[in-house]
């Protein structure tokens, strides 16, 4: 759990070199606060609501009730598989685009679904470089990942 600890400590200085979100908070929204979603990502990863609670308290108090809502139904839907697994449920489920939390190369990245209107194509929705969050990928890149990968199994 240190491990894991200095991981996120080294991934927000890191990110905060990129957006300077540490220096200029209010340039980013709720939704797309780097900040926030690195935290959210550990949250989930070792199952520590508190600390995403206390973090949310402290920056965002009036999201906090709706946040930590959805990341108590969030966390009972993340799961690392493996690439066999997570190619297996990416056709069960049909899916054509995901997005990541944090860096999509990241092995701690976090995946869910970006729901495509029906005939929609997907590789209009990819996310070009330059960023590191919230990017969208191809599912066929993240299978060939050489390690587990992290999902969200909502299906929204």
């Amino acid at each position: 759990m240190e491990e894991e600890k200095n991981n996120m400590d080294a991934r927000i200085i890191l990110y905060n070199q990129h957006y300077g979100f540490l220096e200029n908070p209010t340039n980013f929204n709720f939704d797309r606060h780097p900040h926030r979603l690195i935290i959210k990502n550990y949250a989930l990863r070792n199952n520590d609501r508190k600390i995403y609670e206390n973090y949310l308290h402290d920056f965002f108090p009036s999201e906090a009730p709706q946040e930590l809502a959805n990341f108590d139904a969030e966390i009972l839907q993340v799961e690392a598989l493996s690439g066999n697994e997570l190619s297996i449920w990416l056709m069960e489920h049909n899916v054509k685009l995901l997005q990541s939390d944090i860096n999509d190369t990241d092995k701690d990245a976090i995946f869910k679904v970006v729901p495509l209107a029906e005939g929609a194509n997907p590789e209009a929705y990819l996310t070009e470089e330059g960023g590191f969050i919230l990017k969208n990928i191809s599912p066929l890149k993240v299978i060939d990942f050489p390690y587990r990968v992290w999902i969200n199994k909502t299906y929204s």
